[in-house]
């Protein structure tokens, strides 16, 4: 099965990484994981992804700063980010999109 596109999940779950991975595979997605903001930007430029997904809540940081980062860099800004948010409030929506995230 040819991919059907390059995803960077990054999440500190390793069950959410292998559930999502399983789930995406199976369609045809090829898929990366990283388990924190340094390993998924020592690995960005390595799959150059199509699309990345970041839980808003990695344990050691937010994801909205590696959302930051990433948008405010000219090589990865182009980049669709996805900010998984733990919770319903509005002003984290905000903060989510302020960020980039779509």
């Amino acid at each position: 099965m040819e991919s059907k596109g390059t995803l960077l999940i990054v999440d500190n779950s390793n069950i959410y990484l292998e559930m999502i991975t399983r789930l995406l595979d199976k369609v045809g997605y090829l898929i990366f994981t990283a388990e924190n903001s340094n390993q998924a930007l020592k690995m960005i430029d390595q799959v150059l992804p199509e699309l990345i997904v970041i839980n808003s809540e990695l344990s050691e940081e937010k994801g909205c700063p590696l959302c930051k980062i990433l948008k405010e860099d000219d090589k990865y800004k182009s980049i669709p980010i996805i900010l998984l948010l733990d919770n319903d409030h509005i002003e984290n929506r905000i903060k989510a999109f302020q960020f980039g995230a779509v």
